[in-house]
């Protein structure tokens, strides 16, 4: 093989290990980081995961979901501006992924806590 077209290859294949994380990876991470309760990593992971793919329901929802266990956490005064964020991220699936039940059920659960 020429050794242009090996160094090539071997750029092309380090390159791939050095890639950026893709939005299911970094969805894959923020799911493990709820798990685990750590919220304010999880919530980054999901938001890093949103900028890679602005059109990743899962990153959404995920988003959704850590918003919403920080809201009970913080209690009726506080979690307020929390639900209402939460349902932003649970109605952002919903646009793009109309048949995610979760989806409404969980803005159901934040508009119930809203007292809506």
């Amino acid at each position: 093989m020429n050794p242009l077209k090996r160094i090539l290859v071997l750029l092309c294949l380090c390159s791939s290990v050095w890639a950026d994380p893709t939005a299911v990876e970094l969805c894959q991470q923020g799911e493990s980081l709820l798990q685990s309760q750590k919220s304010e990593e999880c919530s980054q992971k999901f938001q890093q995961a949103i900028t890679v793919d602005p059109k990743c329901a899962r990153a959404y929802y995920g988003l959704g979901q850590v918003t919403y266990s920080v809201a009970k956490l913080q209690g009726t005064k506080f979690g307020q501006k929390a639900y209402t964020s939460a349902v932003q991220s649970f109605s952002k699936v919903i646009e793009l992924e109309p048949d995610n039940f979760n989806a409404y059920e969980s803005r159901a659960k934040c508009y119930m806590r809203l007292g809506r």
